[in-house]
């Protein structure tokens, strides 16, 4: 966001603990870094009144939070707002099965080929764990992430092992496994020393779901975990698993990694070009560009000389009309009601040269004047 100068943001999320949690914490980052957030939407199973919140609140850039079958609602409902061109920017998961939009769902109220437009039409990023390392640097077990799956995909083709298969989580697996075991065997060793709340000291052995405070020394353990693994850098916050993650594009039907984000030192590096639609980046509001827009010196002098030609007319005919209003050619041509039309055209003629001054041609002080007079003269 800030390579891009984002500070505005929109969050729409499915009203599920999972992404509750997920937005709650992303809220308060985002807090912390002064960013601004428009709006907060969570959707139950009709999400028109949460797009149409974030269109009224001219939100350009939008947290998807939820399951692949509601987001396919947002992206319909998004298409039918005419908010999948190039002034928007969507971020959402990128575990999404590949052509997720395209699968069957009653409630969607777009056909399958207004949802490939809206794909096609979209500025979509995408937001997931990093599965593989793409560092060449040994990781835990002394191997690099490349040299650890050609092992793992080795030992799969195993006869033991052929019920199973290489998946493209199975480094996240493994790297599990090392967390787990890293604290395990970090346990013992506390466990050695420590006395639980009943004055006795318990073995690792003797653990059950149901021992609270073993589980609580386990998590504290689980948080001072820290090593490189096959996914990246592994570190726990909280219980949750803080790692790299990789930032995805939709362009066309598939995702492309774009970026790669590694906890280890917050470093963002990007891995491709972005494609945006129009070839320009969105901004997160709608611009509001303020110009003067005025008469022209050379057509208001022109208009003002007409101006003052028609005002140097009525008033030789108003004096005329005056000088002569006993002769009788002059009566019988109602010169009263002649007076009355020469003062509304000389008040109308005048009105053109004031009505066409503007802070270009004199000072603002002058020009908040004319504009009154200009007002007090057509009221």
């Amino acid at each position: 966001m800030r390579e891009h100068g984002w500070k505005r943001v929109a969050t729409i999320h499915q009203n599920h603990e999972l992404f509750s949690l997920a937005i709650e914490n992303f809220l308060s980052l985002v807090d912390a870094v002064n960013f601004t957030i428009v709006t907060s939407e969570t959707i139950g199973k009709d999400p028109r009144v949460s797009v149409t919140n974030v269109k009224l609140n001219d939100a350009k850039i939008i947290f998807v939070s939820m399951y692949k079958h509601m987001a396919r609602l947002i992206i319909c409902e998004a298409y039918k707002s005419s908010m999948t061109g190039s002034g928007y920017v969507w971020i959402m998961y990128g575990w999404y099965d590949a052509f997720w939009w395209r699968e069957e769902n009653n409630e969607v109220e777009c056909t399958v080929e207004e949802m490939d437009e809206a794909i096609l039409s979209a500025t979509i990023f995408t937001i997931d764990r990093s599965n593989m390392s793409p560092s060449e640097n040994p990781t835990i077990a002394q191997l690099s992430p490349p040299e650890l799956e050609k092992e793992l995909r080795q030992r799969f083709l195993w006869p033991a092992n052929s019920r199973y298969s290489y998946s493209e989580y199975s480094p996240n697996g493994y790297d599990a496994a090392w967390a787990i075991a890293l604290m395990l065997n970090r346990s013992s060793e506390v466990l050695k020393n420590k006395v639980f709340a009943n004055g006795k000291k318990r073995r690792l052995e003797e653990f059950t779901y149901d021992d609270w405070e073993m589980a609580s020394l386990f998590l504290d353990l689980l948080n001072e975990t820290d090593f490189t693994g096959m996914s990246g850098n592994i570190i726990f916050k909280g219980g949750d698993l803080w790692g790299d993650s990789k930032i995805g594009q939709m362009q066309g039907y598939e995702q492309v990694e774009v970026g790669l984000y590694s906890i280890a030192g917050d470093r963002f590096e990007w891995k491709t070009d972005v494609i945006w639609k129009d070839g320009y980046v969105p901004i997160d509001h709608t611009a509001i560009i303020r110009e003067f827009r005025g008469l022209s010196l050379r057509l208001y002098f022109i208009i003002s000389a007409l101006a003052g030609i028609g005002l140097c007319t009525a008033g030789f005919f108003f004096g005329f009309n005056i000088k002569y209003r006993t002769q009788r050619n002059v009566k019988m041509s109602s010169p009263n009601l002649n007076n009355i039309i020469i003062v509304g055209s000389i008040l109308i003629y005048a009105s053109v040269i004031v009505g066409g001054l503007d802070s270009n041609l004199v000072s603002m002080n002058i020009f908040e004047i004319a504009c009154q007079v200009s007002n007090e003269q057509i009221f």
